[in-house]
């Protein structure tokens, strides 16, 4: 759990982030999840993996390995997730 969260500090603003049990696993918010509207995702690490939810509805969950994890949080430092980039 400990390198999944370094990770996720590297890529996202995470320093009042909050814990939140779904399902028997605990999901790290970001703190921008805290400032209304639909910004409710949850991240977790699950078994070698890492799996993302959306924490209002909690479910369905989306799992990815390690690996393509990193490429994402790469690609989200580069931009290439920005909404003017996937439109």
């Amino acid at each position: 759990m400990k390198r999944l969260f370094t990770l996720m500090n590297r890529g996202f603003p995470m320093k009042n982030s909050r814990l939140l049990e779904i399902n028997g696993i605990l999901y790290k918010k970001s703190s921008s999840s805290f400032r209304g509207g639909g910004r409710c995702v949850g991240v977790a690490s699950n078994g070698g993996t890492v799996s993302v939810v959306n924490t209002k509805s909690k479910g369905p969950v989306i799992e990815f390995t390690l690996e393509e994890w990193e490429a994402f949080i790469d690609g989200v430092k580069k931009g290439e997730f920005d909404t003017d980039n996937i439109k």
